[in-house]
């Protein structure tokens, strides 16, 4: 066995020991499971022992270790899935997310088994639950179909180059908003995608990437003004209107300008 590899298991033994001494699973039959486990965790000395012991023992079936994990994982669902999924569809998300993580499917192993240790295990846990609660959320929400109906609202336009490009509006809006989208970094995109399509608050968000409320936020308003910005950009190039005009056009966007943007980032999928 490799040194490193060595010193690392018996430090999680040692310290998960003296962590969780309740915890009875024995030690030929942790060492294959926290083998496996470290397999994962690349670089060796930054790894959370006594954390990996319980995650371990819980996958052997210790009740102790079990428990701890459950109860924690209940815990964090409670504070992590606030305004993600209704309060009564929460226990159904905790008893999924539990199944997965302690029960091997037919054609795998259990979710536990994927920690390597290198975050604490609450944060990994709690990671583990809001991405279940978005997909839950995602599996359940509807979003209306119809995103032309502004097209057939009365408008007042301020000339005719304007009524002559009303019938372009929507492939161009649509355009526009995709090359826009494109221009976003990868980060910026997916947040876009979890503030649209999953529903995810600043708050939310905050809890998911570990920083403030406020960060989150100013990382969405910023996302939105680029594609705004950009979206008028490119809507004076197509449709050939100044400023004034992208704006009259925008307004009577208004209605539908969340949906588009959201069917589009889901194409982007």
């Amino acid at each position: 066995m490799d040194a490193a590899l060595e010193q690392t298991l018996h430090r999680c033994l040692t310290e998960g020991r003296a962590s969780w001494p309740d915890v009875a699973v024995k030690e030929e039959v942790l060492v294959p499971i926290l083998t496996r486990m470290l397999g994962a965790a690349g670089d060796l000395a930054p790894v959370h022992a006594a954390d990996l012991f319980l995650a371990a023992a819980s996958a052997a079936g210790d009740p102790t270790a079990v428990d701890v994990v459950v109860r924690e994982t209940s815990r964090l669902a409670r504070g992590a899935l606030v305004g993600v999924v209704a309060p009564g569809d929460l226990d159904d998300v905790v008893q999924d997310v539990r199944a997965k993580l302690l029960t091997a499917p037919a054609d795998g192993t259990p979710k536990i088994l994927t920690f390597s240790g290198r975050a604490p295990l609450a944060s990994w846990l709690r990671a583990v639950v809001l991405r279940a609660g978005i997909s839950f959320y995602r599996s359940r929400r509807e979003i209306p179909v119809d995103e032309t109906e502004w097209l057939v609202l009365p408008v007042s336009m301020a000339d005719a180059r304007l009524e002559a490009a009303r019938r372009h509006v929507a492939p161009a809006l649509r355009a526009a908003l995709d090359a826009a989208l494109a221009a976003l970094s990868p980060r910026e995109r997916t947040l876009l995608r979890q503030h649209f399509l999953d529903g995810l608050s600043a708050e939310n968000l905050g809890v998911l990437y570990g920083v403030h409320r406020v960060t989150t936020y100013r990382w969405i308003a910023e996302a939105k003004r680029k594609v705004l910005a950009a979206t008028r950009l490119g809507l004076e190039r197509q449709l050939g209107l100044d400023a004034g005009e992208v704006d009259s056009v925008l307004r009577l966007a208004r209605s539908s300008f969340s949906i588009t943007i959201e069917r589009l980032l889901a194409a982007g999928d």
